[in-house]
């Protein structure tokens, strides 16, 4: 009994460890991001902890809760260990929580993973098959996890019988992947569904190991690193490693160059069971299990401190299926783009590492690949145990579709639809190809073309692109050119084929005076057919051009050899000359004998003579008959053809005078007429006039030291241009009119016309008191005037100079003081003009 209850503890732990790498529900993905429920029943019979006839006691319970914890260790976040006890169990000798058949101890990762080590058993008895239904309804009731699993593993006989396992198994794989290993002298069920199936038997402790490594070997593959000494290697990388390392004080468990990830220390349990005596304990069941993640391919050296009894690294590849369909030109198709076109391709397929470079490392055993395409339906299939190709013809309106699959390590399976990836649900359409980019290019010519060189000149050069690649020989004629279409012009338009093109001329329309000068357009176009016989039309090109006639037309200059003759000297006079050209040049001796001259000079005779050589008539006026003075028209005109032989003329003219006197004796009299106007102008401008208006502002009037109110009177009279007066008058006391005072001005003009009238000057060559008994004295600017004893009026600082001579102009200040009667008070009274400014306007 105690060697049946070990080989059970080995068996669960070999399966925890395994399963926890990789196990897959059927048809599963590697790159798993779903969830998992995993059931297992844990056989907590009597028969785990003692004999109960004997008393021997067992550890088989200590190390089947160390398996179990090691498979929580294993487990991924998201993922859930359901443990179904066939007897209650509790958390602790005397714990509160409790689980049984009905309610399971539910690990929610390898977070919790620590509490099966606090698993204990109040009282154990026998092995109901029940529980095994129970954790059956549990998953599919109460479970909503993505995968899902069951694994019964047990010892003994159960309660129910043998038929009751066989029913049970079948009916538990419709729906989950079970797991079923008998150990020692037990049942084991008929396999009836190998795909979701695997039942054996290991008929001692010594077969354990090997029949659990053919388990392992059979759903897995090679799915356990050999580790030779510290070091591990892998050729391809990996989405996880599972480093578990056993032995007493393990600690610092690391992977060089790795990501940890997770770790969790492993211990034995020392609870047992209720009624069954002092638990036995397996102090050896010690260890660490390491989780490291997304590990490059290479070789790394595994570290660890403690005494290690064994070393074990289990891994999971990252590697993917791979579905590429290649075009005819070697460019792997955008399956986004929804629709292919129609023509040949290669379907490839194969496992690529995480950086989708192919991959056969041998970690990943024998791959099998299982390939199934449709097109219109149709289905064609491939199986193979290595990646490959195969060609596919795809007609227009067909659809392809498919199903693809690879499985390695095992049962490792990788499986995709059209949708996973990429493509269009329901597969991708094959549709008639639509005409690429046809572009088209034109080179050569220019803006302008002389006439005569239109056909040296108008030559381009026509390249066509499909699809970017330049189209040259047999590949041109999937092109249709047309002769490109001109405007404007009326010039023939050629078209040659070449082999990188074609190219186009421009020739005349007959004689080459037959073609259109002027601005003109050539719209090339073309257009292109598919292998599809699908057409488009690349975007027209137009160049625009001059056509400028650049033929010599006849030309005439008349060259007069004087304009002005004397009518007695016109036999001695220069002659006239009508010089001929033909585009500039002089004529040759054929063009001038075919050009046809009119020259006329209405009114006079004259004698024309040819010089062919000098390409010229010369002309001489005769002095015959009357002949008017006065003006005479000369006109010639010349008449042919131009280069092209195009009737063309010309025309020229000019005037000639006819006098009897010399030219010089008008330009005299002309001459002379002018200096007169001139000094005429410089005399009137010259003369001397007086301003047009003079006044006098900002003045004051004082009466007996007394400011008076009021305008002070300014007169001003001009007699003629050269003569006039200024009249000065205090302005009128109200209160005693006797108060008054002013003085009168005599002015001469000293300024000429020229000069404007406010800033002309005047000469003040008189001067008179209002009342020369009264007066005392008048200023004009800086000259004042006193009245002496013998009442005369002298210039201050002289003795007995009367006269005054003195300039004013605009700003000259006046002044005049008396002192009068005054008729109110009866007494003399001084009254005066001061600060009185002139102003000519």
């Amino acid at each position: 009994m105690s060697k049946k209850i070990t080989c059970v503890l080995l068996a669960l732990l070999m399966v925890v460890s395994v399963m926890c790498v990789c196990v897959p529900e059927a048809q599963a993905a590697t790159k798993r991001t779903k969830s998992r429920d995993i059931a297992i029943v844990f056989d907590n019979s009597g028969s785990m902890y003692s004999n109960s006839y004997t008393g021997e006691r067992f550890d088989s319970w200590c190390r089947a809760t160390y398996a179990m914890e090691v498979f929580a260790s294993m487990l991924n976040e998201g993922d859930r260990l359901m443990i179904y006890p066939m007897w209650e169990i509790t958390l602790g000798v005397n714990g509160s929580e409790r689980y049984s058949m009905e309610r399971p101890l539910i690990i929610d990762g390898p977070g919790e993973a620590d509490r099966i080590r606090q698993i204990y058993t109040p009282s154990a008895s026998t092995t109901p098959f029940s529980t095994a239904h129970k954790a059956f309804a549990g998953l599919r009731n109460d479970s909503t996890a993505d995968e899902k699993y069951l694994i019964v593993l047990t010892d003994g006989l159960f309660d129910e019988g043998e038929a009751a396992v066989q029913s049970g198994m079948e009916e538990f794989s419709k729906v989950f992947n079970t797991m079923f290993l008998g150990i020692g002298d037990v049942y084991v069920p008929e396999v009836t569904d190998p795909s979701r199936q695997y039942f054996d038997k290991a008929s001692s402790s010594d077969q354990v190991l090997s029949k659990l490594t053919v388990m392992c070997n059979r759903i897995f593959g090679r799915d356990t690193l050999e580790v030779s000494g510290d070091k591990v290697d892998f050729d391809v990388s990996m989405s996880k490693l599972i480093l578990f390392v056993q032995g007493e004080g393990i600690t610092d468990v690391s992977l060089s160059g790795g990501t940890k990830v997770s770790e969790h220390p492993m211990k034995y349990s020392e609870l047992g069971a209720g009624g069954r005596g002092e638990p036995l304990v397996d102090r050896t069941l010690q260890g660490m299990i390491v989780t490291y993640e997304d590990i490059p391919a290479g070789g790394y050296t595994i570290g660890h401190k403690g005494s290690a009894t064994s070393v074990s690294v289990y891994y999971e590849p990252d590697v993917d299926l791979q579905i590429r369909l290649i075009d005819e030109g070697g460019n792997v198709v955008d399956p986004g783009s929804g629709e292919l076109f129609a023509g040949s391709y290669t379907l490839e397929y194969g496992l690529v590492d995480a950086d989708g470079v192919p991959t056969t490392s041998k970690l990943l055993g024998d791959v099998q690949y299982d390939i199934t395409y449709t097109v219109n339906g149709q289905p064609t299939e491939i199986h193979e145990n290595k990646g490959g190709h195969v060609q596919i013809d795809l007609p227009a309106g067909s659809t392809l579709d498919g199903t693809f699959k690879a499985v390695y390590l095992g049962d490792y399976t990788i499986e995709k639809d059209s949708e996973a990836l990429g493509w269009p649900r329901g597969g991708l359409n094959i549709a008639l190809e639509p005409v690429k980019d046809f572009l088209l290019e034109v080179t050569g010519g220019q803006q302008d073309y002389p006439l005569t060189q239109l056909e040296a000149l108008a030559t381009y050069k026509v390249t066509l692109r499909y699809d970017g690649e330049l189209l040259t020989g047999e590949a041109l004629d999937a092109v249709t050119f047309p002769d490109p279409v001109l405007e404007g012009g009326n010039a023939k338009v050629r078209v040659e084929r070449v082999e990188d093109g074609f190219t186009v001329s421009l020739h005349h329309q007959g004689d080459v005076a037959d073609t259109t000068c002027g601005e003109q357009k050539l719209t090339f176009r073309a257009s292109y057919t598919n292998k599809d016989a699908q057409t488009g039309d690349a975007p027209a090109v137009t160049k625009t051009f001059t056509v400028s006639d650049d033929s010599k037309a006849l030309g005439i200059r008349l060259e007069l050899g004087q304009s002005y003759y004397v009518i007695k000297d016109l036999p001695e006079s220069k002659p006239i000359i009508v010089h001929l050209t033909m585009g500039g040049a002089p004529l040759t001796a054929e063009e001038f004998e075919g050009a046809e001259l009119d020259f006329r000079i209405p009114g006079l005779t004259y004698d024309i003579q040819p010089d062919p050589a000098g390409s010229r008539y010369v002309v001489a006026l005769k002095n015959e008959g009357d002949i008017d003075t006065g003006k005479y028209e000369v006109s010639c005109a010349v008449s042919g053809t131009d280069t092209l032989g195009r009737p063309c003329s010309a025309q020229d003219g000019g005037k000639i005078e006819l006098q009897h006197y010399p030219l010089w004796v008008r330009i005299l009299a002309i001459v002379l007429l002018i200096a007169l106007i001139v000094l005429l102008i410089w005399l009137w401008s010259n003369m001397k006039s007086m301003p047009k208006h003079i006044t006098a502002v900002n003045g004051s009037f004082l009466a007996g030291g007394k400011q008076i109110p009021g305008a002070i009177s300014c007169k001003y009279v001009r007699n003629g241009r050269k003569r006039g007066s200024l009249t000065i008058t205090s302005p009128k006391v109200i209160a005693d009119p006797s108060l008054r005072c002013g003085m009168t001005l005599e002015l001469e003009a000293d300024s000429p016309r020229r000069v404007p009238s406010a800033r002309r000057k005047v000469r003040v060559v008189g001067i008179t008191p209002a009342s020369k008994k009264d007066t005392t004295k008048m200023q004009v600017g800086g000259t004042t005037m006193t009245r002496n004893s013998q009442d005369q009026f002298i210039r201050l600082g002289t003795a007995n100079d009367t006269k005054i001579d003195c300039g004013a102009g605009s700003g000259t200040v006046l002044g005049v003081a008396a002192t009068v009667l005054s008729a109110v008070k009866g007494k003399k009274v001084a009254v005066s003009i001061s600060s009185l400014r002139l102003k000519f306007r």
